[in-house]
């Protein structure tokens, strides 16, 4: 088995060190990226004798004949690349996966649904969307529910700045997630509400500090318009109390419009710099029934790392084992619930119900 992975940024860390301990039929393991920095680090940080590096972009026409040789292809690049990723993945029947970022993305993915294609393509293969998807999936299965409600943050485990967060993933898609519609399903009906909108506070089991949690877009892709036995769904960013009102007022004045969003996002690279160790939490409420799941950072990985590097590391290890359907697929009608959440378990990913 070959997997090539697209990207050598911080999530590749996570992802190729699943694939190396995980999938027992790995033989090569394929890192593309346009910086030889970027690849010589994480080279070294994976010490396989598996693994082949390859300095080249994404057009490069050299990587074609990477991708006709796997068994499945990763994007870890950005969210823009993933189209034309999908094409030519599409084009050689080759399987794919993503880390999604993009809603209209997403929907020109699934439109090659009206192709018969012979190939598993799987957009959102994160942490949310992606893993959280699959996890609600999982409690609300063969049931109708009449609310779902999901929440999911990525946090600082102590924060040393008046924003009370630290960036864990892109700057850009932060600023994205806080600036978009979000769309909900009330009483069955699709609907849009605003990004940072409906604050509440919010109790996780053995975090002592006060938090809060509130709307922001693209956390569960496309799952409003699929759970149709599920009649009210939300979705909510957890965050230290005190944090949206403050990216509030940055909206309020205008500091994420397209021409300063450059210097915003500059700003907030610089401010929120993760000087602290991360943690993941995840609260998913099914009618009257809660579960719940933390993840904190190691000594290899951050919590965010882990969460997504490894969410979409199983996620292809299933599609280069040809146990997907084919086509695009969507996270929570397609991916197998029970043997994606047992694969989160052998990795101490563990939800539990509150008591």
């Amino acid at each position: 088995m070959i997997i090539t992975v697209l990207g050598a940024g911080q999530m590749s860390y996570a992802i190729c060190s699943d694939l190396l301990r995980n999938c027992s039929k790995l033989k090569k393991l394929h890192i593309v990226d346009t910086k030889p920095n970027a690849l010589k680090s994480i080279e070294l940080f994976l010490d396989s004798r598996k693994v082949r590096t390859h300095k080249m972009s994404i057009l490069d026409n050299s990587l074609k004949s990477l991708i006709k040789k796997s068994s499945c292809v990763i994007g870890a690049t950005s969210y823009k690349h993933n189209w034309y990723l999908t094409q030519l993945c599409v084009e050689y029947n080759i399987n794919f996966c993503d880390l999604g970022g993009n809603n209209d993305i997403v929907s020109r993915q699934h439109s090659l649904n009206s192709q018969n294609l012979k190939c598993s393509i799987v957009p959102d293969c994160g942490l949310a969307p992606g893993l959280i998807n699959i996890a609600a999936s999982y409690y609300t299965f063969n049931k109708h529910v009449r609310d779902l409600k999901l929440y999911v943050g990525g946090l600082p485990q102590k924060s040393h700045n008046f924003l009370n967060y630290e960036v864990s993933f892109s700057v850009d898609g932060l600023i994205n997630e806080y600036c978009e519609l979000c769309i909900i399903k009330q009483n069955g009906i699709i609907m849009e509400v605003p990004a940072l909108s409906s604050i509440e506070p919010i109790k996780i089991p053995t975090i002592p500090m006060m938090l809060e949690a509130f709307h922001t877009s693209g956390g569960i892709s496309t799952m409003p318009l699929t759970m149709s036995h599920v009649d009210n769904i939300i979705y909510k960013t957890i965050r230290h109390a005190g944090h949206c009102n403050i990216m509030q007022l940055l909206k309020d004045t205008g500091a994420f419009h397209s021409d300063r969003r450059k210097v915003t996002s500059n700003v907030l690279s610089n401010l929120c710099y993760p000087y602290n160790k991360d943690m993941v939490l995840i609260k998913i409420i099914v009618d009257n029934n809660k579960y719940w799941t933390i993840c904190f950072a190691d000594s290899y990985f951050s919590a965010m790392q882990k969460m997504t590097g490894f969410s979409i590391s199983i996620i292809a290890q299933m599609a280069a084992n040809n146990i997907l359907p084919k086509g695009v697929l969507y996270q929570e009608l397609d991916i197998p619930q029970i043997e994606f959440m047992t694969e989160l378990d052998k990795r101490d990913i563990i939800f539990s119900k509150y008591i």
